[in-house]
């Protein structure tokens, strides 16, 4: 794999933003690489940034013989949202811009057939919501122990947290009252045809899974093809996500023109 750690100007934004992006490279010591390449958008949770998927699993290994680019953009703590107070617009960049930015950067257009998202935690939501907003663009996301963001959610920590940073946050981003448009639950029953196929993986000592499991009971009875795996004894912990890591990439390049291997 070729690795970049790529900083350009944003202006969705109106400043630099950084990422990591990984780009197939064939060796002579490899098999061929196969079939289309498939771009993977790989988004970070809310304590972490672009670099925290390649510091703490082992994404590029998983990855090193498949024909796949990884991109791994930075929104910070934004929740993938254009922030209420008329902050970042952060769901501009990743949904609009960004795409822009690597068909015009690195050549890597646009395709429906081989375009995917994933995410943990808050990038859990977010490769959700590019889902859910933008069937057209993306063929499948997967969530790794989401934080299915919804008007009941957002209500309940607010009420719940003793943590004023948290709550001024939640404010910030999605205002008073969470819209529609960043409703996980609502989007899902919103989606228009052709929809995504859904991946959702979670720990069974995860404080999100029972959310987790509702959200993915609510996507099932939409009508949506999704996987669900549910691990015991394992938590919110990046030992889980780089478990998860490459049963996801293994879906994602089962994936064909026709349809979807099932994983």
């Amino acid at each position: 794999m070729a690795f970049l750690e790529l900083h350009c100007y944003s202006e969705a934004l109106l400043h630099q933003v950084a990422m990591n992006v990984l780009l197939p490279q064939q060796h002579p010591w490899q098999k061929p690489l196969e079939g289309p390449r498939r771009t993977l958008y790989l988004l970070h949770g809310l304590g972490d940034d672009h670099t925290g998927w390649q510091r703490l699993t082992s994404l590029e290994r998983y990855v090193e013989e498949q024909n796949i680019a990884v991109i791994m953009p930075s929104t910070m703590r934004g929740f993938w949202t254009d922030m209420a107070d008329g902050g970042p617009r952060y769901w501009t960049f990743v949904s609009e811009e960004l795409p822009a930015l690597m068909e015009s950067l690195l050549g890597i257009r646009p395709n429906r057939e081989t375009t995917f998202a994933a995410g943990l935690s808050m990038g859990g939501y977010g490769a959700l919501k590019l889902g859910f907003r933008c069937p057209e663009r993306f063929r499948a996301v997967a969530a790794l122990s989401a934080a299915p963001i919804s008007r009941r959610m957002a209500k309940a920590q607010l009420k719940e947290t003793d943590n004023e940073v948290i709550a001024t946050m939640i404010r910030r981003v999605f205002g008073g009252e969470l819209s529609p448009e960043n409703d996980i639950f609502q989007l899902a029953e919103a989606c228009r045809e052709p929809r995504p196929d859904v991946y959702m993986a979670v720990g069974a000592d995860d404080y999100l899974c029972p959310l987790n499991r509702e959200l993915y009971r609510h996507i099932e009875r939409q009508g949506y093809r999704v996987i669900w795996r549910e691990t015991p004894g394992q938590a919110h912990t990046w030992k889980f996500w780089d478990l998860c890591l490459p049963k996801v990439i293994e879906w994602i390049m089962g994936f064909e023109r026709t349809g979807a291997r099932q994983a």
